[in-house]
């Protein structure tokens, strides 16, 4: 993902990394730079980046699929990224308190929404889908004001919340007692927080530079 490759190009490079690891790609997004800023589920281009990258894969293996997106920077993000990006890590957080057995897909909207006022960037959450069930398909289903789907463990969830300019996609088991990242990068920069009463990384940026 060195600086100066084109959209096209890093969506080819994960897609070969991806099968060469056994598992076959269902979506492959990238968006560098200005078009970061202007678009969530961003169609790679032959746009050429310098500054900024965000890549997003769904990946299947045996039949399940995982979700994940990645943040890379040539240089040390200014303040307002890293402040957007806090703030989505914080919603991703509070959603994954938030699903327990019993939750609704509704009422986990609604955390989103809430966690987005908090974090002062109110109605982002209308801006972009938040993720939800996984498994079979990217999304079996997608949380929204209407969501009727009911969590039960042990379940996969793929919450993506996201910031103009940021956005945070892991996939996770909830489990009857806890939560589990099973997307979690190695060696990745990232930022400790705590859910379900447990330590938990989320990805930050990779500095380049």
């Amino acid at each position: 993902m060195t600086p100066g490759v084109s959209e096209d190009d890093v969506v080819r490079e994960i897609g070969a990394a991806a099968m060469r690891a056994g598992t076959r790609p269902h979506v492959l997004l990238a968006a560098a730079d200005d078009r970061l800023l202007r678009y969530r589920h961003p169609f790679p281009t032959s746009t050429v980046w310098r500054d900024r990258l965000m890549a997003a894969v769904c990946a299947e293996r045996g039949g399940l699929i995982v979700a994940i997106s990645r943040l890379v920077s040539a240089r040390e993000p200014g303040p307002e990224i890293i402040r957007r990006l806090t703030a989505a890590q914080q919603v991703f957080v509070a959603l994954l308190n938030a699903s327990v057995p019993g939750a609704t897909a509704a009422s986990l909207f609604s955390v989103a929404a809430e966690a987005y006022a908090g974090a002062g960037f109110p109605r982002e959450e209308t801006r972009h889908h938040q993720g939800g069930g996984i498994g079979y398909k990217a999304r079996e289903w997608i949380a929204h004001p209407a969501s009727s789907e009911v969590l039960a463990a042990p379940t996969a969830l793929a919450w993506n919340p996201s910031v103009t300019g940021t956005k945070v996609e892991d996939t996770c088991l909830v489990h009857q007692d806890g939560v589990e990242n099973i997307t979690v990068t190695p060696g990745w920069p990232s930022r400790m927080v705590e859910v379900r009463g447990r330590p938990m990384a989320l990805a930050g940026h990779l500095e380049l530079s």
